[in-house]
């Protein structure tokens, strides 16, 4: 497992309206646990805010720091010689873009993106486009994909519509699987590769 590096800069948090409901929550069930205690004397409640509060904590935890292990244990699983071009569809501020970029010596990467405030503090990726538009951005990301060049999707949903769309069209060595035994916040993400041919039209 790859040492975790502390991100310089700020990346923003995923789906920070999640993050702020659930933080709402936490604060009302908290007020709800106390309203109970100081006129009833119950202090059941504060079970329930107390399990708010560490859902809170752990998504906090997986979009400041899990999340940045788990990029560096696939990034080196990828075992890049470091003259590669990397091209990150969705690189939003960039934290993983400049993650793939600290391992390339004299390749390059570069990072594209929509710029919207709904996700993650200002970013938004392939899982945030319309279905058919998500479809479209595979289908680009295959076309730009040189001959042999290898091909990795992480996200919350939609890796088994993308892995059967990669055999579709024709790549080669499609695979999904789960990051993260190790850290279970990563079982919440799929992992899809592919490769594509180095021969055809």
């Amino acid at each position: 497992m790859s040492q975790y590096v502390p991100r310089r800069g700020s990346y923003g948090i995923d789906a920070p309206y999640a993050f702020a409901f659930i933080s709402f929550l936490a604060l009302l069930e908290l007020a709800l646990a106390i309203f109970a205690a100081v006129t009833s004397g119950h202090f059941r409640l504060f079970s329930a805010a107390f399990f708010v509060f560490t859902v809170a904590a752990i998504y906090l935890h997986f979009t400041l720091r899990g999340k940045f292990l788990i990029w560096a244990e696939l990034l080196d699983r990828l075992n890049l010689r470091g003259d590669e071009r990397i091209l990150d569809m969705g690189c939003g501020r960039g934290a993983v873009l400049l993650m793939a970029a600290q391992r390339l010596t004299t390749g390059r990467a570069v990072g594209v993106d929509l710029w919207r405030s709904f996700d993650q503090s200002g970013n938004s990726a392939i899982h945030n486009l319309p279905r058919s538009a998500r479809a479209k951005a595979i289908d680009e990301a295959v076309r730009v994909l040189r001959r042999g060049g290898r091909l990795m999707i992480v996200d919350v949903r939609g890796t088994g519509e993308h892995q059967e769309q990669l055999i579709r069209l024709g790549m080669l060595d499609v695979s999904r699987r789960r990051p993260g035994w190790h850290q279970w916040w990563g079982r919440l993400l799929g992992v899809l590769q592919a490769t594509k041919p180095a021969n055809g039209n």
